[in-house]
């Protein structure tokens, strides 16, 4: 247990984000068992103190920290590998996963940040580059060991405690106990070749045209993103970026029929084929670096990853956007050179490509509802250093109409694990269908609604 006043607590106290560093528990707890995590729930409860349970630390709204009690796992980082299966400790870090895995050439699906708690990914659903391949990083979910509100220490899969293993493929962190171990299915891939196709921005509207019904539409081997962005000091950008999973020597007759569709060749296309851990290092900002490095400054010596203050939200769509929700989403992009407090922090649109193998599991199967979507949006705005309250509240006006003029042609439906505090209706953009069984879930397991933020699945609707 950390405390105020000790050398370890100015960092341990801090999140991803450098937005919530106001917050400053009464003390963070450095679990190291499932027994650690039992005793500080039980702690927290008999003494009317709130808490909450941190991994990676990225919760967009700053739910992985608590002025009362923090309750951290990354201790509990070991990844075991045997027979096309591995355990991993709930404290895992996306690269100490890939680090784990890539000796036995294989791998979990999973994102880019290598900072990333493999927890919080996982009980949100999880996308990543090999998604379309694989399915979503709970997909390969097949157990997990978790800590209930009464600290009874829990195993649940398809068998046994079915409903609460259920809930944990994305219902969202936090909401039903504090996980400490996953095991999953691995699938085997030796090399990815990632890619960047960028055009000048005159080409936007034909890239985002061509994009939608290319991008979702593609071999499942291929996973992409269209990125939309105002970059600081370079202006507007129009890229395509993404992960093949096939024999590189194909990817370029994959890659013709978008070129095909846009109308012009790239003015600048790269690919690479990497091993598998040299290629999630790489997405990771840690290109030559090592696995050691590749961590938070505030966690690590040896680390060289800085911490990063975000404002996002997250839209799904069915299909392709109305060619005037382009030309307005374009045109804020384009304008935030016209606001030195916009034109000073990269903002914009990320648009991730879905279908696939996501698109193959029963939007009931798991908690995750999402299955149908063509693509997901996440817009955003990261900031050069943490901001001001007049600079964060220019930019969050931004955002708010970014998602205004996406809005028209969205789903309606959201990310969790983009989580925004902002969001009306999110318990229906979160879950839609699956709301009412997890609600079920949360009341059969948690039903004294110990695990409660402002955003977790109620125990009543």
């Amino acid at each position: 247990m950390i405390r105020p006043g000790a050398a370890a607590y100015p960092n341990a106290r801090l999140g991803y984000d450098p937005r919530f560093d106001t917050i400053r528990p009464q003390a963070i707890v450095m679990a190291a068992t499932a027994s650690d995590v039992a005793a500080s729930i039980a702690f927290a409860r008999d003494r009317g103190l709130d808490f909450a349970a941190r991994c990676g630390g990225h919760s967009y709204a700053g739910y992985s920290v608590s002025d009362g009690l923090v309750i951290d796992v990354t201790p509990m980082s070991s990844v075991r590998v045997k027979d096309g299966s591995a355990t991993i400790g709930s404290g895992a870090t996306l690269i100490q996963v890939a680090n784990g895995l890539a000796a036995g050439g294989a791998m979990i699906p999973g994102g880019t940040c290598g900072s990333v708690g493999i927890s919080g990914l996982t009980m949100g659903g999880g996308q990543g580059v090999t998604g379309r391949r694989f399915g979503l990083t709970s997909d390969s979910l097949t157990g997990a060991t978790v800590v209930t509100a009464d600290g009874h220490v829990l195993t649940c899969d398809d068998a046994t405690n079915p409903d609460l293993f259920w809930a944990l493929r994305g219902g969202g962190g936090g909401n039903f106990g504090v996980v400490t171990s996953f095991t999953f299915t691995t699938h085997a891939v030796d090399q990815i070749t990632i890619f960047t196709l960028a055009w000048p921005w005159s080409k936007a509207p034909d890239v985002l045209h061509a994009w939608e019904r290319w991008g979702p539409s593609a071999p499942s081997e291929l996973w992409s993103s269209c990125r939309v962005r105002w970059i600081p000091l370079s202006g507007p950008s129009v890229s395509v970026g993404g992960a093949w999973v096939g024999a590189p020597s194909q990817l370029g007759t994959r890659l013709d029929p978008l070129i095909s569709a846009i109308g012009s060749q790239p003015s600048s296309r790269t690919a690479t084929t990497m091993p598998y851990l040299e290629t999630a290092l790489s997405l990771a900002g840690c290109a030559g670096h090592t696995v050691t490095q590749c961590q938070l400054t505030t966690k690590s010596p040896a680390g060289i990853l800085p911490r990063q203050a975000s404002i996002a939200r997250s839209d799904f769509f069915d299909g392709p956007m109305r060619s005037s929700v382009h030309d307005d989403a374009l045109s804020l992009v384009e304008d935030r050179g016209s606001d030195p407090q916009l034109a000073a922090q990269t903002g914009g649109v990320l648009l991730d490509a879905w279908g696939g193998q996501i698109a193959q599991v029963d939007p009931a199967a798991t908690a995750f509802p999402h299955r149908s979507a063509a693509f997901l949006a996440q817009e955003f705005v990261t900031f050069q250093a943490a901001p001001g309250s007049q600079v964060l509240s220019t930019n969050r006006t931004w955002l708010d109409r970014l998602g205004s003029a996406l809005h028209p042609s969205a789903s309606g439906f959201a990310y969790v694990n983009y989580i925004d505090p902002t969001l009306k209706d999110w318990q229906n953009a979160y879950y839609g269908g699956n709301l009412g069984r997890l609600i079920d879930v949360k009341r059969t397991y948690d039903p004294d609604d110990v695990f409660t933020f402002a955003q977790s699945i109620p125990t009543s609707t």
